[in-house]
């Protein structure tokens, strides 16, 4: 899997220090528009700063549980 070009209406970039508020508030914008992507462990320079563990349960609840109406959202890791 290649990283994106860049960041665009349906790309995000995000390190690993992104706060759950910001991650949910990139959720809220890709659900109101188009749908797209959000990239964990990628800095704005499309850089790998990689992930020290899984964010798949992270993920998971904010869209259940941090945001409302609840969003079903699909994680998937890539290694690189």
């Amino acid at each position: 899997m290649n990283i994106p070009e860049q960041e665009n209406q349906y790309i995000e970039f995000k390190r690993e220090t992104v706060s759950s508020r910001d991650l949910a508030e990139e959720i809220v914008a890709f659900a109101n528009a188009e749908g797209g992507e959000i990239w964990l462990g990628v800095e704005d320079d499309k850089s790998i700063s990689g992930l020290s563990r899984c964010y798949e349960k992270d993920v998971i609840n904010i869209g259940r549980t941090g945001i409302i109406p609840p969003i079903n959202l699909s994680y998937q890791e890539y290694p690189f």
